[in-house]
């Protein structure tokens, strides 16, 4: 009912949509039932249609990044125990917990978020965060934050107001965890095993086809590129691929070679990108930049005969 009259009220504020195109094409994307929204959400209640109809709402970082509203907490907890105990665990904790926990492993409890100072040495990362910014995503930011009250929090978002002063709001699927998912997809495509099952099993390929489709939609109505996501995923993937090339043709493995090559093909790796990875690699570890004839000839096999 909410996300319905959300709908409704934003048609009726303006019917004719919105001079900015940016606008205009999210308000394309809007519906009117929960079941309609972008994948795990689909139990909360989408307002942003109602947001984008004041002047202060900005939809950062992309200008159109949704909001949602859920209630009845602690039903969906039950749920919650039976799909994801962990996260449910974990949620449970108790913020002087959570940070020590955050603090050791660089990761955000409950979410696939990683923070500034994940992989970073301990002491440069108090201050600094990966990017080198003072304090700017260091492990003392993340420490204050841990206690910043929840009236605070939500001042950071005034376009919610007052609704996040009492009432759950999270956000749409950001740029990091949607390349992150699609790096998953493109990996089960890439792996020997996976692609065995999907080869043989038409609905679980189905299935992961449906979910790269939900993936992108989701991200698209957040006013991501869903293009720029599937290159981020596909570079990832293929960065993993060409270390596992490179100690092949390294240990003289011809049988190694020819899977991974198979595995490159089934993301539309390239022999000229497998040549061009490892004497990028020869140069990082100090070797001579050319790789030998028999490596060569390796390689050129594999990709000639996948």
């Amino acid at each position: 009912m909410l996300q319905a009259m959300a709908y409704t009220l934003s048609q009726v504020a303006d019917p004719d949509g919105d001079d900015d195109e940016l606008r205009k094409k999210m308000k394309s994307m809007d519906t009117p039932f929960m079941w309609m929204n972008e994948s795990g959400k689909k139990f909360q209640a989408d307002i942003t249609p109602l947001l984008r109809v004041h002047p202060w709402y900005q939809g950062e970082p992309t200008g159109a990044r949704r909001s949602y509203v859920h209630f009845g907490k602690q039903a969906m907890e039950v749920l919650g125990w039976l799909t994801d105990p962990w996260k449910n665990f974990t949620g449970k904790l108790s913020s002087p917990t959570r940070m020590i926990v955050e603090e050791f492993t660089g990761e955000k409890i409950g979410i696939a978020w990683d923070l500034g100072f994940k992989g970073q040495d301990f002491i440069p990362s108090i201050m600094f965060g990966k990017e080198g910014m003072f304090y700017d995503g260091s492990r003392m930011q993340h420490i204050l934050q841990t206690f910043k009250p929840f009236s605070a929090s939500a001042l950071d978002r005034p376009e919610l107001l007052p609704l996040n002063l009492g009432i759950p709001v999270s956000k749409g699927i950001n740029f990091n965890n949607a390349s992150s998912a699609y790096y998953q997809i493109l990996s089960a495509w890439a792996n020997k095993k996976s692609y065995s099952a999907m080869y043989t099993r038409k609905d679980i390929q189905t299935n992961l086809e449906d979910l790269g489709r939900d993936l992108l939609d989701g991200a698209e109505r957040n006013g991501y590129d869903s293009k720029k996501i599937m290159e981020s995923a596909r570079a990832a993937v293929m960065k993993d691929l060409h270390a596992q090339m490179y100690k092949a043709i390294s240990d003289q493995d011809a049988e190694r070679v020819e899977e991974v090559a198979r595995a490159m093909g089934r993301v539309n790796g390239t022999l000229a990108a497998a040549l061009k990875s490892a004497k990028a690699r020869n140069k990082m570890y100090g070797k001579d930049v050319s790789i030998t004839e028999d490596q060569r000839a390796m390689l050129l096999e594999a990709f000639k005969n996948p």
